[in-house]
């Protein structure tokens, strides 16, 4: 009774491990998986099963049901650090930002020295459109402006491997030097 209620949330933990669609390819795998090395390490912990009656058994089974759990989280977790670390500036899927219609506000609240309400308004365009390369420009000089560090810092780097051309990544590279040394 109990190996099934463990089979059962095997399944379900192996089920929401699999949930996002990068890692739907391991679904079947796991669903097996997990319930085995539940079961598993239940055995192990309480000594319950046939043939488990040597410590030493039970030993290795514990060390070896723990080790699979880690290696059946793996994915997972490799999935689960990409898409914190993923840069949010960087939206390929989005409509470009349009100089004209976008940025010339920006930079008509730049000369009125409106600079935070500047760099507002572009972040919410970087966000909601694809940026390019001058639009990070402005907003990691904007942000750098009002000591928003970690944004500018960001901004540099994502200019670094988007850069058109080597004088574009050179001025970020730059920049980001600057700011490192400031």
């Amino acid at each position: 009774m109990f190996l099934a209620v463990l089979g059962a949330i095997g399944l379900v933990v192996g089920l929401l491990a699999t949930h996002p669609p990068e890692l739907r390819r391991f679904r079947p795998f796991q669903m097996i998986l997990f319930p085995v090395l539940l079961c598993s390490l239940f055995s192990a912990c309480t000594n319950w099963g046939p043939g488990i009656g040597d410590k030493a058994l039970a030993v290795v089974l514990f060390i070896a049901s723990c080790a699979g759990l880690r290696l059946a989280f793996a994915p997972g977790a490799a999935w689960l650090y990409e898409a914190r670390s993923r840069n949010t500036l960087l939206r390929l899927d989005a409509r470009p930002i349009d100089e004209d219609i976008h940025i010339e506000p920006v930079r008509n609240l730049i000369h009125e020295e409106k600079f935070e309400a500047a760099c507002t308004r572009l972040e919410g365009l970087v966000r909601s459109y694809r940026a390019d390369f001058p639009a990070l420009l402005l907003l990691a000089q904007l942000s750098n402006q009002l000591k928003k560090r970690q944004q500018a810092e960001q901004c540099l780097l994502l200019m670094l491997r988007i850069a058109p051309t080597d004088e574009d990544q050179l001025t970020a590279l730059r920049l980001y030097h600057e700011l490192a040394a400031g």
